[in-house]
């Protein structure tokens, strides 16, 4: 069990913190971390779907979810794997994540009426934005750890607030952006200030 666990630690730290330039990056267009992130993509999109038809069908919402963080989380193995890095793939893999982070701040908005909770979900959605903007304008290579962790950090966030919104009190769920809010700057700070 230890040495599962170590070999695990050893995967997390080796696909997000140490980034091997020397990956050869092919224009092949289908290729199947594309198509991994595709699906994903399509995932996403049946997500915001059901956001407008019904925010209110978790199981869906929580099936959506899992298929987008399995596509997140394989793409990166696959093309490392069988050596298939692509530009299209370099694309393709931020939009996704933006879309879904998007799309989970959309059904919390959604879902809630408070004001504080709007303006705290508006402020993420312009920090995000601003990071999209400084990734594309200073064509960043690689993406930061920090903003790896950022999104499976609020993810997490934003799907824990869909899921226990009924039993839990305001004062948490802002706290709970508030974090949210913190991770958006320092990984804001962090791509712009690299």
């Amino acid at each position: 069990m230890q040495a599962l666990t170590v070999k695990a630690l050893w995967f997390i730290y080796s696909r997000i913190v140490v980034n091997d330039k020397r990956r050869y990056v092919t224009k092949k267009i289908f290729t199947l971390p594309n198509l991994i992130t595709a699906m994903g993509l399509v995932a996403v999109s049946i997500y915001g779907y059901y956001v407008v038809v019904d925010p209110t069908r978790l199981f869906v919402f929580m099936m959506l979810s899992v298929l987008i963080i399995i596509s997140d989380a394989l793409d990166g193995v696959v093309a490392d794997k069988f050596d298939q890095h692509s530009h299209l793939g370099k694309i393709m893999d931020p939009l996704r994540d933006r879309a879904f982070t998007a799309v989970l701040l959309w059904h919390f908005f959604a879902l809630n009426t408070s004001q504080l909770l709007k303006v705290l979900i508006w402020i993420i959605v312009f920090i995000e934005l601003s990071i999209l903007l400084v990734y594309y304008v200073r064509k960043l290579k690689e993406v930061r750890w920090l903003g790896k962790m950022r999104f499976i950090a609020q993810w997490v966030l934003l799907i824990f607030c869909l899921l226990f919104k009924q039993i839990m009190s305001e004062t948490f769920f802002v706290s709970l952006l508030f974090i949210v809010v913190l991770m958006s700057l320092l990984a804001l700070f962090a791509y712009c200030f690299d």
